[in-house]
Order: structure tokens, then sequence, then C-alpha cells
């Protein structure tokens, strides 16, 4: 058996980035960012499965938010742009987004009860290399909500949970 298919390849990243917190009730950060993989996973459509190809970069920048407003409310929202490409011939990353963001609103109750809605968005991607096809973008929204149960185990908490995913039946 050959022992590179059971190993994960290499990837070597880069980061940099600032937090801010300009008032006690908020918090922003920015971040650029950079991931060589040694070898990329590609879904091959015809076949159902995935095969490896070349090495890969990505380069991308993300922003955040949360801004907690009232003690019991806590708005966060993130947004990222990556550009994703195969070293050898700068072909794009099948399936990559360029586009992505993510944003909840999450309500807490005194009583231990909390609810979030949140959304992500992924924006359209390439579906082939070399970028004849475009995947469309999508949006989905989810609600969670949770309870904590008032009772002290000897570690942690104990929560109940009821979640929707897909809020919207986006397909």
């Amino acid at each position: 058996e050959n022992p590179s298919t059971n190993s994960l390849t290499r990837a070597i990243g880069y980061e940099i980035g600032i937090r801010s917190r300009p008032w006690t009730w908020s918090e922003l950060l920015a971040t650029f960012w950079l991931l060589d993989l040694g070898s990329e996973l590609v879904f091959v459509g015809d076949e159902g499965t995935t095969e490896p190809r070349g090495k890969t970069r990505r380069l991308g920048t993300e922003f955040s938010s949360r801004i907690t407003p009232v003690e019991w409310l806590t708005i966060r929202g993130d947004i990222t742009y990556t550009h994703a490409e195969f070293r050898k011939t700068g072909d794009s990353v099948p399936l990559a987004p360029q586009f992505t963001a993510f944003s909840s609103v999450t309500a807490r109750l005194p009583i231990g009860l909390s609810g979030t809605l949140q959304m992500l968005t992924v924006g359209s991607r390439a579906g082939t290399e070399d970028n004849s096809v475009k995947l469309e973008p999508f949006t989905i929204f989810d609600l969670v909500l949770r309870y904590k149960i008032p009772v002290k185990p000897p570690s942690g908490r104990l929560e109940a949970f009821f979640s929707i995913r897909n809020l919207t039946d986006t397909d």
C-alpha cells in the first residue's frame, strides 16, 4: 500500500491581521492570509469521486465584526474574499468560492433560552479549472434555539438545542 495515499498533504500558511475593540461593546478584525497546499483534491463529477491535482495557492482577506449593543443581543458578521489557483497553470480551483459571508443575530433570555438566526452566503465559483462553467451563488438561513439546563454537572454545562437548517429551503 502506498503511504502517500493515506497521509495529509503539506500545507503552509501565513496570516497577518489586526483586532480592535474601539468600544467595549464591539470587536473588529481584518486579516490577510496565504495558504499553499502541496496537492488539491478536486471533485470529478462524471465519476462522483475526488482526485488529487497539482499544488494550489489561496490568497485571501477577511473582515469580521461582533457587536453587543445590549447585554442580551449579539450581532456578528464575517466577509471573506479568496483567490484560489493552481500554481503551475494559474487555472481556477473548481468549487473554491471567491466570496463568502456569514452573519448572525443572537438573543439571550435570562432564563437560559437563546435563539440565533444565521445566514451563510457562498458566491459564484468556478465549476471547472478553465472557468468556463460558473456555479450559481447561494444563501442559506438557519435557526438555532438553545436552552441551558439548570443542572450543574462536574464540568461544563448541559444544553438542549433545536435547529432548523436551510430555513428557506434553498436549492
